[in-house]
């Protein structure tokens, strides 16, 4: 099974797909199709949100912030106006940026699982772990894939619709009261198909290549997505 076979396999032959690389780990192919597709997905979407719409999120957000901490009239249109002038600076490099985010966090996520897999008793190296990873996270990627020809459908896009997440009807999010929490939306966008879909390859993958149980590596992954979707809520209560 080549590389290539293996990035497709992986979503309907995890068994087979996983036993390949217990026995040949391989990453490349992997990790350069999450990545472009990443990259890709977010120059799109990043091209169809409105520049107005977007300007008036942030000021929304900084103004409610800051009138919360009782700032001044002045303090809050010089925080606004300064908010707005770096996330017009960031836009143009915004997929670069996305890029840059997914090189570093794909293998911080790979050796999360491989600390978990160790103190559960698995034996597997980094290589190995980071290959069933990346190959565990293929559903994402082809949420990606999806979501590029509807953003490219839109007119426009809500910079709210592309922030939560709910772009592709696939999560709880599309659910989320109008006006709502950010908070709530964070937490309802993180019950999503393709992300459950990535769980269930995952759990199958390390007790595959680490030669677990299956129940010891539900644990871990289970786990660590919950360490995941606390770290996304809690950057959530921070912005709001």
């Amino acid at each position: 099974m080549t590389s290539i076979q293996r990035v497709f396999s992986v979503l309907f032959s995890p068994g087979k797909t996983f036993q390949a690389i217990a026995e040949r780990p391989t990453w490349a192919v992997a990790l350069i199709v999450l990545l472009i597709v990443g990259a890709v997905g977010s120059a799109v979407v990043l091209s169809k949100i409105d520049p107005a719409a977007q300007e008036r999120m942030i000021r929304d957000q900084v103004e409610h912030r800051l009138e919360g901490r009782g700032a001044s009239r002045a303090e809050i249109d010089a925080a606004t106006e300064q908010a707005v002038k770096v996330s017009e600076k960031i836009r143009p490099i915004q997929p670069v940026i996305a890029l840059v985010f997914m090189t570093i966090f794909y293998p911080l996520v790979a050796l999360l699982f491989w600390g978990g897999v160790t103190l559960a008793g698995g034996r597997a190296g980094f290589v190995q772990m980071f290959s069933t990873t990346l190959h565990g996270l293929m559903p994402l990627g082809l949420q990606g894939l999806i979501s590029i020809p509807i953003a490219l459908s839109q007119g426009s896009l809500d910079p709210k619709v592309a922030e939560s997440g709910s772009l592709l009807a696939s999560n709880l999010a599309v659910f989320a009261p109008e006006g709502g929490s950010a908070v709530v939306t964070a937490l309802l966008s993180s019950v999503d198909f393709f992300s459950i879909w990535s769980i269930v390859l995952l759990i199958v993958g390390f007790s595959v290549t680490t030669r677990i149980s299956k129940s010891a590596s539900a644990a871990v992954v289970i786990g660590c997505w919950m360490i995941g979707i606390a770290l996304k809520v809690g950057l959530a209560a921070l912005g709001s």
